[in-house]
């Protein structure tokens, strides 16, 4: 697999929900909205055009995390029921659910309970961001509450999906894998806004590359839930050094977050509560 081809969609057997959910989100005709953003900041294309190096590596390795990798194991699980429905429990099922703890996982984190330093996925992100947020399982090892909740969710699925249980497995799929593996882009694109909004225009701080790339994450599910709350977020988070960093202020945007997730069935008590040296909400 290359990234690239993973940003487009290629290798998925067919249409899944997630990727449209994203094609309808920022338009066009192909899977390549966070292709061409990658490439966009890369190449230096406006607005990106004078970016500091520390938001170059943000955005890159954010809309890597928090899109292609993100879509890309959601395209595997829902490829495995949809495989599942047409011949049941075979191996073609199974490597197809095994594909998509893969992407959520990623090879770094070994084989440790709760992982290891070192990874780049969503699973180590989790780990990053749960210590911000008060969503840290210490024990029997340290890891982030969501990851817990995913990976129990991946076993059951794969042997629900051993025995054809295609229908228990798309309910597992929908109601507790999808909602939980929100969770750290959503907290991702907090925490980032925290930090940007006493920056002032002109920063080269990563922060607001951050910013730019987790929103650009969960835009799409915000949008599907409520228009208003995604125009509020996209105007926040937009990348553009000649303005001021989150413009209309932090409670807007965590406001315009909170209108939102009262549909989406990201539950908020998963989300924690954010709190750093300046800015505490929930």
């Amino acid at each position: 697999f290359s990234l690239s081809e993973l940003a487009q969609n290629a290798y998925s057997p067919g249409p899944t929900p997630d990727f449209d959910l994203f094609k309808t989100y920022y338009g066009g005709n192909d899977y390549d909205y966070a292709h061409n953003i990658i490439m966009n900041v890369l190449e230096g294309q406006a607005p990106f055009d004078n970016i500091s190096k520390q938001q170059r590596g943000e955005i890159v390795l954010g809309i890597l995390r928090g899109v292609v990798m993100y879509l890309s194991t959601l395209a595997e699980l829902d490829s495995a029921v949809t495989e599942c429905d047409k011949n049941g429990g075979s191996t073609s099922t199974l490597e197809l659910w095994d594909g998509g703890a893969a992407f959520f996982i990623g090879s770094s984190e070994g084989q440790t309970p709760g992982g290891q330093a070192g990874g780049q996925f969503a699973f180590a992100l989790a780990k990053e961001l749960c210590d911000s947020f008060g969503t840290c399982e210490t024990e029997p090892e340290r890891n982030a509450q969501t990851n817990e909740v995913v990976i129990q969710a991946l076993l059951f699925g794969i042997k629900k999906l051993q025995v054809g249980k295609c229908d228990v497995v798309r309910t597992v799929l929908e109601n507790s894998i999808k909602p939980v593996l929100l969770v750290p882009l959503v907290q991702g694109t907090l925490l980032a806004a925290s930090l940007s909004a006493s920056l002032e225009a002109g920063s080269d701080s990563g922060a607001l590359g951050a910013l730019y790339a987790f929103s650009r994450s969960v835009l799409p599910a915000i949008d599907s839930a409520n228009k208003e709350s995604a125009i509020q977020i996209s105007n926040n988070s937009a990348f553009d050094p000649a303005s001021t960093p989150v413009p209309d202020g932090i409670d807007a945007l965590f406001g315009a977050f909170r209108a939102a997730l009262v549909v989406i069935p990201t539950d908020c008590r998963d989300i924690g509560v954010l709190t750093t040296d300046d800015v505490e909400n929930s």
